[in-house]
């Protein structure tokens, strides 16, 4: 629009009208933004936003499940061998004792 005919008060309103117009546009495509993102479903079940992957699928968590479920099978194992150890009589003691020690001879 030629602003060289209008007077500056003229000007001034075309300007606001310009500058409202601006801004409704950016509400709205900021509305807009704001629905779509919040509709939006994730890839994780963590509920973290971006988060692409389980947290609980990685390979650092299966490590530490794997680990603790071989730390707890050898925890029941000791509990095990200690009582049938407490339960053995002298000569199956020796016995066992001797097994023992041929598989600490021929351990990995």
């Amino acid at each position: 629009m030629d602003t060289s005919r209008m007077t500056g008060h003229q000007i001034q309103q075309h300007q606001n009208k310009i500058r409202i117009k601006e801004q409704q546009a950016s509400k709205k495509q900021f509305e807009t933004n704001l629905r779509e993102s919040n509709n939006r479903e994730t890839a994780s079940v963590s509920g973290i936003f971006g988060a692409s992957t389980n947290p609980f699928e990685t390979k650092l968590n299966k490590d530490v499940q794997k680990t603790l479920t071989m730390n707890e099978r050898k925890r029941k194992m000791q509990i095990d061998m200690a009582s049938m150890i407490n339960d053995l009589n002298d000569e199956d003691f020796s016995r066992f004792e001797g097994t023992m020690h041929d598989f600490a001879i021929t351990k990995k």
